[in-house]
């Protein structure tokens, strides 16, 4: 069985679906509300986020080593964070 592979971190994330990521999330946020707390649920999205972004920060970004620069995100996660975001909100009034 052939799987094809890269060795550019630029293509794993500009191949990366937004939608997908954001719904494995949610799946994860439920299982971990229902078995531990709502607020580690919480946390835990916002550290996948944040891991992320770090990793696309330094992987695909390696050049830009400016701190007061902002973050130039790929054209697919754009909307990620706001996904995440409509995630903890619509967690928060759900359960």
């Amino acid at each position: 069985m052939a799987i094809p592979t890269t060795t550019n971190a630029a293509d794993v994330f500009a191949s990366a679906d937004q939608v997908a990521i954001a719904t494995y999330m949610s799946s994860r946020a439920v299982e971990q509300a229902l078995s531990s707390s709502l607020e580690s649920a919480r946390d835990n999205v916002i550290n996948r986020l944040v891991d992320i972004f770090s990793a696309y920060k330094t992987n695909v970004l390696a050049s830009n080593t400016g701190g007061s620069t902002p973050l130039q995100i790929s054209a697919n996660l754009k909307l990620l964070p706001l996904l995440c975001l409509g995630l903890l909100k619509n967690v928060q009034r759900i359960l």
